[in-house]
């Protein structure tokens, strides 16, 4: 008779093999969370695409409600197996879920109806909050045939709390804010909440390790001043720089001037030699001992004078290369280009913009 009520159930000609799933054990936990937590375990067997899979409402079909219900205390092996074999099952699940203390204790069992014996079993624990169910029944069952989830689970935290969180520019929730399946990658986060600058990072999440993500929410008020702050001393450093390029300037105009008047000078200097030669001609067409001392004179006077022309050239020279050397100086510590700030302070942060040589 039962053979009679599989047929139209079950394909023969399907090569999968079946897997029937009890309906959960619930130990402190609400009935209808168990019922939740078999249709996630429906959905993930059926995204693994291993097993033909017999639900509860597949059972009841075939065994009848009231030996459905029977079949929820049988937790023996003997009881399995005849189970699966009423069903026409090659392998059978059990699930269970107990509450104990703030976990949630998700515990699976696979058993093989021909061995009559239990193949393997897995457990998964995680916080008691239904956002988190899905992890949890997804981490036991992947765990229970020796398989990595194809997920991971992401939580974004704050301060202070209760912040919108958007993943790729879905919603998620306020913080706390949890996402018990999400695919492994790169994912934008974004944290806003009123009076606080937005918050904008990008993370990368690798598969079966659960990730938390701590942001600190900067309040808009003093995240502006400091902003402002910075803008101000950066402001103030161009301005300085911009005052050596115009010392640079001076100075190499000072430079360029004290060469052009100390090389005309040092060049029309005459030399010593010259001048002795001269005034010693002169010195021998003296007509009287007077006129010989006079020319004397005029010797030592010219002599002077040239010592001193010669003296003020190189002193002004000096002085234009020490300006030459100040210009160097200086203008290796400024921009080559004049330096543009701008800055823009609006309700979701701040921009600064420096443009230049640094």
């Amino acid at each position: 008779m039962l053979a009679a009520l599989l047929i139209p159930l079950l394909s023969v000609a399907d090569t999968k093999p079946r897997l029937a799933v009890m309906p959960p054990q619930a130990n402190r936990v609400q009935p209808d969370t168990a019922k939740a937590a078999e249709q996630l375990v429906l959905n993930a067997l059926s995204s693994m695409g291993t097993f033909t899979v017999i639900g509860s409402s597949d059972i009841s079909a075939i065994l009848g409600f009231e030996r459905m219900k029977d079949s929820l205390g049988c937790s023996d092996v003997s009881c399995a197996v005849e189970i699966a074999g009423a069903l026409g099952a090659n392998r059978l699940l059990t699930v269970t879920l107990s509450a104990l203390g703030e976990q949630l204790i998700v515990t699976m069992t696979l058993i093989d109806p021909e061995r009559g014996a239990v193949e393997s079993r897995s457990q998964a624990n995680v916080q008691n909050e239904e956002r988190r169910y899905a992890r949890a029944v997804e981490d036991a069952l992947y765990g229970l045939f020796g398989q990595v989830p194809p997920t991971t689970s992401l939580e974004v935290l704050s301060t202070p709390a209760g912040a919108d969180v958007l993943v790729d520019d879905v919603a998620i929730g306020r913080t706390p804010a949890y996402v018990g399946r999400i695919a492994p990658g790169p994912h934008t986060i974004r944290v806003l909440l009123a009076g606080y600058a937005e918050q904008k990072r990008t993370i990368a999440l690798a598969a079966q390790k659960p990730h938390a993500e701590h942001v600190a929410l900067a309040d808009q008020k003093v995240e502006r001043a400091r902003v402002e702050q910075d803008v101000r001393a950066q402001i103030d450093t161009a301005n300085r720089r911009r005052g050596r390029a115009w010392i640079v300037a001076a100075l190499g105009i000072m430079a360029g001037i004290c060469t052009g008047i100390g090389v005309p000078l040092l060049a029309s200097a005459p030399s010593q030699a010259a001048i002795a030669a001269k005034e010693y001609r002169a010195y021998l067409g003296a007509v009287s001992e007077d006129d010989a001392d006079a020319r004397y004179r005029d010797l030592r006077r010219a002599v002077d004078r040239s010592n001193t022309q010669r003296g003020f050239g190189i002193g002004v020279i000096v002085v234009g290369a020490g300006f030459g050397i100040g210009t160097l100086v200086v203008g290796l510590t400024i921009p080559k280009a004049p330096v543009q700030v701008g800055a823009a302070v609006t309700g979701e942060g701040a921009a600064l913009s420096l443009r230049g040589s640094f």
